[in-house]
């Protein structure tokens, strides 16, 4: 892959990730507005979790 291929590559992850924060904000927003600040972390931290360890399916 040369350089151009890597950086579009690249560039695709990147708007893939940002257009699912976008989506979801709206969504973690209220609850964690009605959560307090330990359970809404612990809410957070669980969700990272799942996602950053769903990286071993691959």
């Amino acid at each position: 892959m040369d350089n151009a291929e890597a950086v579009k590559q690249g560039t695709i992850i990147f708007v893939i990730a940002q257009i699912a924060a976008l989506f979801w904000a709206p969504v973690m927003g209220p609850i964690v507005d009605r959560l307090d600040r330990v359970t809404a972390l612990a809410i957070c931290m669980v969700l990272a979790a799942i996602g950053n360890l769903s990286l071993l399916l691959l």
